[in-house]
């Protein structure tokens, strides 16, 4: 159309230029020139580069959107979210593992635990790093079956630091700051080392979650290192990858289920068992 339009144009200018002077036929033996002429070449070649010029730009705008709703307005904010309660769980790990050996290490001597020992408190996650809009918007991308996977290994991390924040401040914590009012029947050490067990579990079990943010960065990788735009939500649910990233999380999802409903015991209410 802008071809016709650059045509059509100059035949009126040299409609213009011969003053209305000259027959029709004249005039279309210009028209005919200028088509054979090189003019043609230079209109046709502007035509194409303006065509392809702006097809890009919008391509390139069209990826950028989806960039911004899909990565970083979604993975990446459920990435950093999850990542967020991994260094929680670590660092009450680590805590732990101090609290531990400072008990360990002072209680056969009780009147040399300070408050110092247990001033510093465990961790706690931000409860706006559990909310929905991200992985609403991954499992719009993904698929509502594969999608429903990651929600639930998601709901189970932080159901896991959950109860590991209950283990480390309500047994743990506890049973060492009050050691000798729960009338202890087990031996520090018998103490020390269920307590050593316990956190080892918890240790042991938090790397399944690893595999969650490894396989959410898989996800972010495939977005960045390809032109995706709206119109290719479809053949992203579709694609074999996909499918393989969600089929990892499947023997995690199944173990927690089975253990979810397992009655959990403090450890602190059997010191005094007898």
């Amino acid at each position: 159309m802008i071809l016709i339009n650059l045509l059509i144009l100059m035949w009126f200018t040299k409609y213009i230029f011969y003053g209305f002077i000259g027959t029709i036929n004249d005039l279309n033996s210009e028209l005919i020139g200028v088509l054979s002429s090189g003019y043609i070449q230079i209109i046709v070649t502007a035509v194409l580069a303006y065509w392809f010029g702006v097809r890009k730009y919008f391509i390139q705008r069209s990826h950028e959107q989806f960039i911004k709703r899909y990565l970083e307005s979604g993975l990446d904010v459920l990435v950093v979210n999850i990542e967020h309660a991994l260094e929680v769980f670590s660092a009450n790990y680590a805590h732990g593992i101090r609290v531990l050996k400072n008990f360990k290490s002072k209680a056969k001597y009780l009147n040399q635990i300070s408050k110092e020992d247990y001033s510093k408190q465990f961790v706690r996650y931000r409860r706006d790093a559990f909310h929905l809009t991200p992985v609403y918007k991954l499992q719009t991308l993904i698929g509502k079956e594969n999608g429903e996977k990651f929600w639930k290994m998601v709901q189970y991390l932080f159901a896991f630091l959950d109860e590991t924040s209950n283990f480390f401040e309500d047994d743990l914590y506890f049973a060492f700051k009050n050691y000798e009012s729960l009338n202890p029947t087990m031996s520090i050490d018998e103490v020390c080392k269920i307590y050593l067990e316990a956190i080892k579990g918890y240790n042991e079990n938090i790397k399944k979650f690893y595999i969650l943010l490894c396989q959410l960065q898989n996800i972010a990788l495939l977005i960045e290192a390809n032109p995706f735009s709206f119109k290719d939500i479809k053949k992203i649910k579709q694609m074999q990858c996909i499918q393989e990233y969600t089929q990892k999380l499947t023997p995690y999802i199944e173990e927690i289920e089975k253990k979810d409903n397992q009655p959990k015991d403090k450890i602190r209410d059997k010191i005094n068992k007898q």
